[in-house]
């Protein structure tokens, strides 16, 4: 976040000066995909929009099912990767028997989002499964 004292891993909300655990989120989904949002006063992790205020939950998002949404360079624009309905990670374990393997990791389609009410500005079809997507720093090229 944008104090660099928080940490999210899976659901789990660290402080990093202290080591000790501040809140676990419920989790709805079984993908765990979360980022701090541009305001520093809320965490979006799959579907869910949460402040970091109160711990409660602000909304869902559900147009963002099966979506891995990072930040880009720019604060008012989300990147969005499509995650293959048949690609869930249970544990770490998992994750790292498939990475060698080189199968798709993504679905067939990326987006772009509004990070103030994560409305789509953009989506591009593909015909095939992606191994992985990026944004460049000015978010007009894609990789």
């Amino acid at each position: 976040n944008g104090s660099e004292n928080l940490l999210l891993f899976n659901g789990y909300l660290f402080c990093i000066r202290s080591g000790k655990l501040i809140n676990h989120f419920d989790r709805f989904s079984p993908h765990v995909s979360g980022i701090f949002m541009p305001s520093n006063f809320e965490v979006l992790i799959n579907t869910e929009l949460w402040d970091l205020r109160t711990y409660k939950l602000l909304e869902r998002a559900l147009h963002l099912k099966d979506v891995a949404v990072k930040r880009t360079f720019n604060d008012d624009i989300l990147f969005g990767e499509n995650v293959r309905d048949d690609y869930h990670i249970c544990h770490s374990g998992h994750h790292l028997f498939n990475w060698g393997k080189f199968h798709p990791l993504l679905g067939d389609y990326i987006g772009l989002y509004k990070s103030k009410d994560l409305s789509q500005l953009a989506k591009i079809d593909f015909d095939n499964y992606l191994m992985f997507a990026n944004i460049s720093n000015n978010c007009d090229k894609f990789a």
